[in-house]
């Protein structure tokens, strides 16, 4: 009993781990929950996907109240931004499942490497 609640409260501090990161940095919390869910807790890379996409709706959600009670939100942009994110989406969804492990691993990685490239030299 006592391994079950320790798992339960490692979830649920890697929960708290990726809201501060979405509620911080506006990241979503996918540059925490992926590797942490495939390295240390040993999900396969397609499941770690699709668990931190559902996880990042509820973070995304409890978020953007926040933000929208604050005014830091631009409402001319969302509509626009939010139909084309839905678009790609469902798109790169559809295309998961057609690559393999690997691919998706580098795939990831690389976006995230110049993700923090751009903001260490862009910013």
């Amino acid at each position: 009993m006592a391994g079950l609640a320790r798992r339960a409260a490692w979830l649920v501090g890697l929960g708290v781990a990726a809201g501060l990161t979405n509620g911080l940095l506006g990241i979503g919390g996918g540059t925490v929950l992926v590797p942490i869910l495939v390295f240390w807790y040993g999900m396969r890379q397609h499941q770690a996907h699709g668990t931190t996409v559902v996880v990042i709706l509820v973070t995304a959600v409890a978020s953007s109240l926040v933000y929208l009670k604050n005014r830091f939100v631009q409402p001319d942009l969302v509509w626009k931004v939010m139909t084309g994110g839905a678009v790609g989406a469902y798109a790169g969804a559809r295309l998961m499942p057609h690559l393999r492990p690997q691919t998706l691993r580098r795939v990831y990685g690389s976006f995230m490497v110049l993700a923090g490239l751009r903001m260490l030299v862009g910013g």
